[in-house]
């Protein structure tokens, strides 16, 4: 419709706009496997797949704004036209078209060691969500954000915290074996390898320091 319309529920809202999948559309979806979305559709909204148990998504070839998180435990397969201008899929992992922004790894990603590409700045927030294959990361001269859960879900062996990137709470029901803290930090904030609940937090087994005076 070309009017739009808004439903207040709780604390979510929900209207509808030309060209856009907007906030909650597909919320609570469970038992949507596989969207396909049309080419007329230019911006996907914040949380608008909430809540869902996609396996398969299908961009829009003339998608333009992406300001989603896709935060399923299922989602192994993204595709997008080569022909879009903002977005890109390499080996199965949704970039923005400079590289600048990795958004979204598939559950499937089968290599133990995930190279993030030289070039990226920003991880996503749930960009790696549930992929438990994944054990360590190879990071880029160029990272400076690492996004809210990115790491939610993942049993990893091994991460690395840099002073020069700036963290989100990485965390949600994860578990690292062994997280090292460079040199270079001042100060440091445990909770951003939480979300700020206990039962939530990361489990990490062991944790190396290399300032020779500790953070505070």
């Amino acid at each position: 419709e070309h009017t739009n319309a808004t439903i207040e529920y709780t604390d979510k809202k929900y209207y509808t706009e030309d060209n856009s999948i907007t906030p909650f559309m597909f919320d609570d979806c469970y038992k949507l496997k596989t969207l396909l979305l049309p080419n007329t559709v230019t911006k996907i909204d914040t949380n608008a797949f909430w809540n869902s148990y996609l396996v398969s998504i299908t961009l829009p070839s003339c998608l333009e704004t992406f300001s989603c998180i896709i935060p399923s435990f299922y989602l192994s397969e993204i595709k997008i036209s080569e022909s879009n201008k903002h977005f890109k899929v390499i080996d199965g992992t949704l970039y923005s078209i400079d590289m600048k922004t990795l958004y979204r790894c598939p559950v499937n990603y089968s290599n133990s060691i995930f190279n993030i590409p030289e070039g990226v700045e920003n991880i996503y927030a749930s960009a790696f969500y549930n992929c438990k294959n994944i054990k360590y990361f190879e990071y880029p001269t160029t990272l400076k954000s690492f996004g809210h859960q990115s790491l939610a879900w993942m049993n990893l062996e091994k991460f690395i915290l840099f002073p020069s990137v700036e963290y989100s709470k990485l965390g949600y029901y994860s578990s690292i074996n062994e997280v090292e803290i460079k040199d270079g930090f001042s100060s440091f904030d445990a909770s951003i390898l939480g979300r700020g609940g206990s039962e939530t937090e990361i489990s990490v087994s062991t944790v190396i320091i290399h300032s020779e005076v500790p953070p505070t």
